[in-house]
C-alpha cells in the first residue's frame, strides 16, 4: 500500500458508489451501456490531515462534483483527492 498524503489543502478520498436498483427495461440496450453517472459524487475521506483548517475526519462521508476528482496512478494503486473548498456537504446518520 503506498502512503500518500494530500498537499495544497487536497483530501484523500475513497470513491463510494452506491448501488442502484436494476430495473427491467422494455429497451434492448448493448452491453457496454453504462446508465450516465450524477454530477455529484459521494466519498469516504481516507486520510484525515493535520493541514487543514476544517475538522476533517477519516471514513467521514461527503459529496462534491464529481468533475473536481484528481486520479493519480502510482505503482498500480489509483489514488482519489478532493480539494477541500469543494466538498459541498457531510452525510451520515444522527
Amino acid at each position: 500500500m503506498v502512503e500518500v498524503k494530500g498537499c495544497n489543502r487536497y483530501l484523500v478520498i475513497d470513491i463510494v458508489e452506491d448501488a442502484e436498483k436494476e430495473e427491467d427495461s422494455l429497451v434492448l440496450l448493448p452491453d457496454e451501456y453504462e446508465q450516465p453517472k450524477g454530477m455529484y459524487a459521494i466519498g469516504k475521506i481516507k486520510k484525515s490531515a493535520t493541514w487543514n483548517t476544517l475538522e476533517w475526519k477519516e471514513g467521514q462521508v461527503v459529496a462534491f462534483p464529481r468533475s473536481v476528482v484528481q486520479e493519480v496512478t502510482f505503482r498500480g494503486e489509483t489514488i482519489y483527492l478532493v480539494q477541500e473548498n469543494y466538498i459541498i456537504c457531510t452525510l451520515g446518520d444522527n
